[in-house]
């Protein structure tokens, strides 16, 4: 500035807003002094020049990406080129930096502040000095692919390239490879439209299907987001198998394509679907999944057979798993499906028969059991995720030292053994009614669970036991009663049992009265202090939804009602059930969930036939001492080996 003069600092501050000489203080106050050193511009000079003869780039991962083929490095100066096999030793700007601290720590033998203003004067001084030119290469890859002639290969119409069983030569694999990409060229905007039509369209069906026929799908969001997880499974794994075909295809020649073609899990979608959520939208998933697969493989109709039929096969052999080899069995259905299919296949293509065919078969075997494999390996994460509760987790559940039962058993015993015979009834009712058998057994097992805290206040647990409701009111009691739901559901969150399990536990009583004591109560009313009523002695509900939560309530009513009987005949059993069955359903308890009049009638032949069973009449056997002498004689005679001459029976 005009009219004052700046002293050291202030020039420092002006020439560094300038941009000028970007420098420490220390470095400019060096510079500044008339007594400069000149060896500190030497020293500069010499670092500067010896980190650029080692090239510096400004982008040395562009660089990095030809160290597998080397680089030709041009002098713009003297047009001469040489060939750079090895381009580590490039440096970019951060590199040369680092370099020229470290080379001028070894070779400048001078004070700090010297060494250090020399260092910046030498940084300030590098640039890149190698680029890579982008015209030059494009000009040299011309040059190069200009000399050299091209190979031409006529392909006629209908011409056969290469036929099945022989030997693949050099010339043909060119064919099959310009062909492939010639196909892909091909292929029109209008084409892949056509395709994202009729996925969409079939998407759109399934949605109807769903609304019509399954809305508690629809209801539970989080079984829609299954079905959207699986069916992007589905073709997750089927291209990745498509791949690894393609891949093992390649390295033995001596095995079809198709023979791997065929192991690829397109059942996958299919199987799941009917463990996690129905087995009948399992087949129209699987429908669905044979079209994007014939799709996938070239519009292949024998794709979408095995697809749609091994995914029905597979459906078939789990629904309604009882053994936890259900999925293997299932597996091996879906593989003995595929071969079914691509036996007559292989016929109707007039194809020989022979080691192609064996191939294949093993290979659509394989595709059954590499199902199965992947599918249990899924399930018990789609379980957790999405809160399912399969056939598979419930057999686990029927466990009897599954810890809350092995409470049960200990704590309540007589709750125990009431649950076992619910369960027996309920698992018959269910299967003459076509409900889910094992679902109403496990459930059953679980229902009364909360008893386990007040065990003693239960009638079946107090064998020889005082009666603890003779000393309490009627409304304590039927609080007592009713809070072994509540706590039931307690334990079941506390043991994490599924929300299959804790919707039986909370339904089968509804809302029913507890009579006995309701009864009790208004034969103790008085008017004058408190009116009784109803409400304060039901459970709190709600109703049974299902028709497995139906049948456990009914289940659990009738069990408990015939161990009152004093003569169990058949006939009082019979009277027994009808009525109660009756009383339940003019009640109420089973308008919300789906059993009919004619479900009521075969639940009750199923319960009374239990019942008989269990009350069966008894032989009475006579006493040892009853037996004449004459038989204890004949008995020791037998035991000696002697061949008796007469037999007579002792019952």
């Amino acid at each position: 500035p005009q009219g004052r003069e700046l002293n050291l600092e202030q020039r420092w501050k002006l020439l560094l807003r300038e941009g000028v000489l970007p420098v420490s203080f220390q470095t400019f106050r060096t510079l500044s002094d008339p007594l400069f050193d000149d060896s500190i511009r030497q020293a500069a000079r010499s670092l500067a020049v010896m980190v650029s003869e080692k090239g510096i780039v400004g982008n040395k991962e562009l660089l990095l990406k030809e160290k597998d083929k080397g680089i030709i490095q041009r002098n713009l100066k003297s047009k001469s080129e040489k060939v750079i096999r090895d381009v580590s030793g490039f440096l970019d700007m951060r590199q040369a930096k680092q370099l020229i601290v470290r080379q001028a720590e070894r070779s400048f033998a001078a004070d700090e502040l010297s060494r250090k203003a020399a260092v910046e004067i030498a940084q300030l001084a590098i640039q890149p000095n190698l680029f890579f030119n982008r015209s030059a290469t494009e000009e040299s890859e011309q040059k190069v692919l200009q000399s050299v002639k091209p190979v031409y290969f006529q392909v006629k119409k209908g011409e056969m390239i290469v036929r099945e069983g022989e030997r693949v030569r050099e010339d043909q694999v060119v064919k099959l490879i310009a062909f492939r990409a010639l196909r892909r060229q091909k292929m029109p905007a209008l084409f892949l439209s056509g395709v994202a039509f009729l996925v969409a369209l079939l998407l759109y069906l399934m949605f109807l299907y769903l609304r019509k026929f399954r809305p508690q799908v629809i209801a539970e969001p989080g079984k829609v987001y299954l079905l959207a997880l699986v069916l992007v499974l589905t073709f997750a794994v089927s291209r990745l198998f498509i791949f690894i075909s393609n891949a093992l295809s390649a390295f033995t020649p001596q095995v079809e394509l198709t023979a791997y073609s065929y192991a690829i899990p397109f059942a996958l979608g299919a199987m799941l679907v009917a463990v996690l959520v129905d087995a009948q939208l399992g087949v129209i998933f699987a429908t669905l999944v044979g079209v994007f697969a014939a799709i996938q493989m070239g519009g292949d109709f024998t794709f979408f057979l095995l697809a749609a039929l091994g995914g029905i096969g597979a459906v078939y052999g789990v629904t309604q798993a009882r053994q936890r080899t259900a999925l293997l069995r299932a597996g091996l259905v879906a593989g003995a499906v595929n071969v079914a299919v691509i036996i007559p296949g292989n016929l109707m293509s007039k194809n020989p028969i022979g080691p192609a065919l064996l191939h294949e078969c093993l290979g659509g075997l394989a595709g059954g059991l590499i199902v199965a494999v992947i599918v249990s390996a899924l399930i018990p994460l789609l379980e957790n995720m999405f809160k399912v509760t399969t056939d598979i987790k419930l057999l686990e559940l029927s466990n009897m030292n599954q810890p809350i039962l092995k409470r049960l058993a200990l704590e309540a015993p007589g709750t125990y053994q009431h649950s076992i015979v619910v369960g027996s009834l309920a698992e018959a009712a269910a299967e003459a009614v076509g409900a889910n058998p094992l679902l109403a057994r496990v459930c059953s097992y679980y229902h009364d669970i909360g008893k386990i805290s007040k065990a003693e206040y239960f009638v079946e647990n107090q064998v020889n036991k005082e009666n603890k409701h003779k000393k309490l009111a009627p409304s304590m009691s039927s609080l007592i009663i009713n809070s072994h739901v509540r706590e039931g559901m307690e334990l079941a969150r506390q043991y994490k049992l599924p929300p299959l399990i804790m919707d039986a536990i909370r339904q089968h009583h509804g809302t029913g009265l507890i009579k006995y004591f309701y009864q009790k109560a208004k034969e103790q009313e008085n008017a004058d202090v408190a009116v009784v009523k109803k409400e304060d002695y039901r459970y709190p509900g709600p109703r049974p939804q299902t028709k497995e939560s139906g049948i456990i309530m009914l289940a659990d009513i009738i069990e408990a009602s015939s161990r009152s009987l004093a003569d169990p005949t058949p006939q009082k059993l019979e009277e027994l059930v009808n009525r109660t069955i009756h009383d339940v359903y003019s009640e109420g308890q089973l308008d919300e969930c789906d059993l009919t009049l004619r479900n009521l009638s075969q639940i009750a032949a199923a319960f009374v036939r239990i019942l008989t069973s269990v009350f069966h009449a008894r032989i009475e056997y006579p006493r040892l001492q009853s037996i004449s002498d004459k038989e204890r004689s004949w008995t020791s005679a037998s035991s000696t080996g002697k061949a008796p001459r007469k037999f007579k029976q002792v019952f």
